[in-house]
């Protein structure tokens, strides 16, 4: 990667950040901060969900419907390098079991598609002292009457500072 291709943080997002540190300190300081701001975010995607344009189920029934278009699982708590497992106590709703958060997306009608996320392209950087991960996530969309991949599209180009610190099997590539 040249001097031309290594992503520069903006003034922006160095400020945002370290609002955003702030922030966090006080909340950690003021659990009624910390409430107040969880439901202000609540109302924030209500209001936001009211006025998109994407649409929303009008009506919600107990019956499960007869296909199963999206489950997913996933940790409870997952060890990030020497991270701190208490900071992973927000993840925790009431949809559980001994060791994950489970849920599923049904529909009425059967989907005509199948869908494989997978990763391209991933590295750990250094970069002006710091450690970077850069990778892509990837979609690929498949017939599920043929078998055959429709298309492969690029939903995510990361490059993003890693927060915590890396195990020491982990090579990092030198940025210029």
């Amino acid at each position: 990667m040249n001097e031309e291709q290594v992503p520069r943080r903006s003034t922006f997002m160095r400020r945002k950040n370290g609002e955003h540190g702030l922030r966090r300190k006080l909340l950690q300081y003021f659990p009624v901060l910390y409430r107040a701001r969880v439901a202000y975010l609540i109302f924030k995607r209500h209001l936001q969900n009211i006025f998109s344009i994407t649409r929303f189920a009008k009506v919600r029934t107990e019956e499960t419907l007869p296909y199963t278009c999206k489950k997913h699982q996933s940790l409870l708590r997952r060890k990030l390098g020497s991270s701190d497992p208490v900071l992973q106590e927000n993840k925790i709703t009431v949809w559980l079991t001994d060791e994950h958060l489970k849920g599923s997306v049904h529909i009425e009608a059967e989907w005509p598609f199948s869908y494989h996320v997978f990763e391209k392209n991933h590295a750990f950087r250094k970069a002006e002292g710091k450690n970077y991960r850069q990778n892509e996530i990837w979609r690929s969309t498949i017939d599920k009457k043929t078998g055959n991949e429709i298309k492969q599209e690029r939903l995510i180009a990361n490059y993003s500072e890693v927060r915590y610190e890396l195990p020491n099997d982990i090579t990092l590539e030198q940025s210029v």
